[in-house]
This record gives structure tokens, C-alpha cells and sequence, in this order.
């Protein structure tokens, strides 16, 4: 009976023993991290789970992931595991930046905070966000929020400088355009975060615009255009208007915009008023975006040329 007895406390033991090293080997293959759930699947009963975790064998992530001993419990390890938590979430701004890896994000504290866009799940320490329509793609083994879609929320909920910071860089890498993100902005503008997304984006505006018009400025000079001068100021409609490119005597002027520039319905009016003043002065507007001088600079060209051939001074 005693031998019955050890033999069975054996075998009991052998096949802990045998649980344990396959859920070591299961969150080897996962960066070191798995859900409760499935450490109980390969035989890790809870009783060991709690023993293990009181001995320090692992380590809690969030209440429903554990990590071995030595894993970095950073934004990273972090976010992995509330994608495991909550696999029906989508993990964005940062938590999508850290796990994309080089981006516009990378001169900015990202924080230890997962965040995700899905429905609020109390049971989990994340920042959650609301971001319909989020498009998606696979980093690190999980889908994530597309890098442009990242970048949207961290103009909606990062720092202000930091979303600004943000804003640039991927401006300059192309990864968003003016345009693309004024579009967004009114997709969410009922959004928590719309008011800081619009404030933004007219300072990326104001940047782009002058960035913008030094690009005109080399295009013009660098293919022989001449009679132009820069920010030329006129009377037009009984108000003063300064014209960012202005062929005088042919009353021609080049604007550099966005509809960036139109986030507001005063910006919009004010816009608008303008270019009747001009037009109704007997100016030709001729209107361009970051996109069209950059992208498209033989396209700018051959209409500026084409309404010069028109307007013979």
C-alpha cells in the first residue's frame, strides 16, 4: 500500500515536472510571456501557478499574463501581453510604435502604458481608445494599428510638443500627408483628442506651408521662370493681401496651401473671401499643396507656364 502510495506521488510529480518545462518552452517561443489560460492547457494547474508566481518563477504582467523571471517588463513586453489579454483589441500610438519599431516616434518618451483601440476592458491595465475605422498590419506577431493610424492618435493624445514632434517626422518621411490628416480629423472630430489633433495640425500646417513655398521658390528659379516676386503685398476688395508667389504684371499669383488651412469655418470663409477679392481685382489664383510641389513639380510647371502663355503681361 506505502509503495502504491510513493509510486503515485511520484508519478504526480513527474508529470508537474513535465507541465512546468512545457510551459517554459511555451513562453520561450513567445518572448517569454503567456496567459494564465494557457499555462493551465499544457497541465500548470493554479495551485503551481500561484506557487510559481509567490516564488518569483513568474512574474505578472498584467491579470491575466505572467512573464519568466528576467524579462523586461517594458512598453513592449507590456504591450504583447495585453494583445494576448485581449486579442480583440488593436494596439496603437505608441504601444503600435514600439512593436513597428523605427518611426517619427523615435525622439519621444513612449511611456509604459499599452494602448489599444477596442472596447474598454476593466479587468486590464491599457489606455483605451476610440478610433473607428482603424486600418491594420502584423508587427512583432500581432496586428497592430497601421503606422498611420498610430500617428493619428498620438497627435490626438500625446504631449502637445511630443504630438507636434511626432507630426513632423512623419510629415517629412511621408508617411501622412496635410491633407490625409485634415480628412481624418474630420472623420473623428467628435473624438476625444480632435480639439489637440486640429491645434496640431495648423502648426505642421504653418511649417509645411513655408517649407512648401521655398520648395516653389527653388522649382521657379532652378527652370529659368523669372518675373515673380515673393510675398507681395495688394490691395484687393478694400482689404491687404500678401501673395505668397505674385507675377505682378500678368496678375498672376501662385498660393501654397493646404486644406489644412481650412479646420475651421472662419478659415474656410476667410479663404474664400480672399481669393473672390483677388479674383474679382483681376487676378489669376493658381493654387497648390506640399504634395503637388514636391510629388508633382513637372505638373506645377507646365500649369504655371501654360497660364503665363495665356496672360502676356
Amino acid at each position: 500500500m506505502d509503495d502504491r502510495s510513493t509510486d503515485g506521488s511520484a508519478a504526480t510529480t513527474i508529470s508537474r515536472v513535465t507541465a512546468w518545462e512545457q510551459a517554459v518552452q511555451l513562453m520561450s517561443r513567445k518572448g517569454g510571456i503567456a496567459t494564465r489560460g494557457q499555462l493551465i492547457e499544457v497541465g500548470v494547474g493554479e495551485r503551481m501557478l500561484r506557487r510559481r508566481v509567490a516564488a518569483g518563477l513568474l512574474v505578472p504582467v498584467n491579470t491575466r499574463v505572467v512573464a519568466l523571471p528576467g524579462v523586461s517588463l517594458d512598453l513592449r513586453t507590456r504591450t504583447l501581453a495585453a494583445a494576448l489579454a485581449h486579442p480583440g483589441a488593436l494596439p496603437t500610438g505608441p504601444s503600435a510604435a514600439v512593436l513597428l519599431g523605427a518611426g517619427p516616434w523615435q525622439r519621444i518618451d513612449l511611456g509604459q502604458e499599452p494602448w489599444l483601440i477596442g472596447p474598454r476592458d476593466r479587468g486590464l491595465p491599457a489606455r483605451f481608445v476610440s478610433h473607428p475605422g482603424a486600418r491594420s498590419v502584423r508587427a512583432s506577431g500581432v496586428l497592430v494599428a497601421h503606422p498611420a493610424d498610430a500617428v493619428v492618435d498620438m497627435l490626438r493624445f500625446l504631449p502637445a510638443q511630443d504630438a507636434l514632434d511626432v507630426g513632423q517626422q512623419a510629415l517629412g518621411r511621408r508617411m501622412v500627408g496635410l491633407d490625409w490628416l485634415v480628412t481624418e480629423h474630420a472623420r473623428l472630430s467628435q473624438l476625444r483628442g480632435a480639439g489637440q489633433m486640429r491645434r496640431t495640425i495648423r502648426s505642421l500646417a504653418e511649417g509645411t506651408r513655408s517649407e512648401a513655398e521655398r520648395h516653389l521658390v527653388s522649382l521657379l528659379r532652378k527652370n529659368g521662370i523669372a518675373g515673380w516676386v515673393a510675398n507681395l503685398r495688394v490691395r484687393a476688395g478694400g482689404r491687404t493681401y500678401v501673395l505668397d508667389i505674385a507675377f505682378a504684371r500678368e496678375r498672376i499669383t501662385v498660393e501654397v496651401d493646404s486644406r489644412a488651412f481650412h479646420t475651421d469655418t472662419r478659415a474656410f470663409q476667410d479663404d474664400r473671401t480672399r481669393q473672390n477679392d483677388l479674383v474679382a481685382a483681376g487676378w489669376t489664383v493658381l493654387r497648390f499643396t506640399w504634395e503637388d510641389i514636391v510629388d508633382r513639380p513637372a505638373d506645377v510647371l507646365r500649369r504655371i507656364r501654360g497660364i503665363l502663355a495665356e496672360r502676356p503681361a
